[in-house]
């Protein structure tokens, strides 16, 4: 059977996934789940498209397209149940929250028509990131980095490296992401609920944050915001508290790549924590 012999589609919302759709299309047509996802065989490394060599015809129009988010900044297939409180259809078997596709993009926090920290299914907050001027600037600087074709390359992977290093375990045996000290605060201002725990990770990982669970996201990407704010502009308060390993792998990346005052500030930070051991073994995953 193909998509154009349902006799039910669902109403696309623009820019909606193509999980998404197919999911109210499902709704629709009250059909089982079990066998409704055995018939579109989705791949499940990445759910927008089928497994194998095997592609969807006469999918409708304005769906969005996952393939405009780079691979490294995906959010894994098991993370993707991201919902806006006002982004709602008003379908026939009732209301629904559609998932965008950009929204599957670690960089992607707030609902940029509604200005609302996207939400999970575990969580019922309507937080509006105008609210807190410190959510709006995390917010504005995930954005650029996402919209902004102007940026340098190079300022495009040194975002990258400061997510990446805030995203990993640096220790020698299974722990919690360099980053999870953010947490608390990103809880204590609400934007965390309760019930959202660390996980460990294996030394060395995650690959990419995508792979983190939504609250060690979140707290990964407030990590290397503040990383970003302390050497980029200079305010030291703003510097996480990150294993050596972290500022050593940075170091040996980025000193001679930077403008002089922010390679300087990664190698004055680099050499005040001595590296460990392993830390030459955790390099070896390094991006180039």
């Amino acid at each position: 059977m193909e998509i154009s012999d349902l006799p039910v589609w669902a109403e696309v919302f623009p820019g909606e996934s193509v999980q998404s759709w197919l999911e109210a299309t499902r709704v629709s047509l009250g059909l089982d789940a079990h066998d409704w996802w055995a018939w579109c065989a989705l791949d499940p490394k990445e759910t927008e498209r089928q497994a194998g060599k095997k592609i969807w015809t006469w999918l409708p129009e304005g769906l969005g397209q996952v393939t405009k988010v780079p691979i490294d900044l995906r959010i894994a297939p098991a993370w993707r149940e991201i919902y806006c409180p006002r982004c709602v259809v008003n379908a026939p078997v009732g209301l629904r929250h559609p998932v965008l596709a950009k929204w599957l993009d670690v960089r992607s926090i707030c609902c940029d028509e509604h200005m609302l920290l996207l939400n999970y299914r575990s969580t019922s907050k309507c937080i509006d990131v105008g609210s807190d001027p410190e959510l709006l600037a995390w917010h504005y600087w995930l954005r650029e980095w996402r919209d902004d074709g102007s940026l340098a390359v190079a300022e495009h992977r040194f975002r990258r490296d400061l997510l990446l290093a805030a995203t990993r375990n640096w220790s020698p045996t299974s722990g919690l992401i360099a980053g999870v000290g953010s947490k608390w605060l990103l809880t204590e201002k609400g934007w965390l609920v309760p019930g959202m725990p660390s996980r460990l990770q294996q030394p060395g990982c995650p690959g990419r944050a995508g792979m983190l669970s939504p609250g060690d996201r979140m707290s990964a990407l407030f990590s290397a915001w503040q990383a970003w704010m302390a050497i980029g502009e200079g305010i030291s308060l703003a510097l996480p508290k990150w294993p050596r390993e972290a500022w050593h792998w940075l170091d040996a990346r980025w000193r001679t790549r930077l403008p002089y005052e922010r390679g300087a500030l990664i190698a004055d930070i680099a050499a005040s924590l001595p590296p460990r051991e392993h830390v030459s073994r955790l390099r070896s995953g390094r991006r180039r």
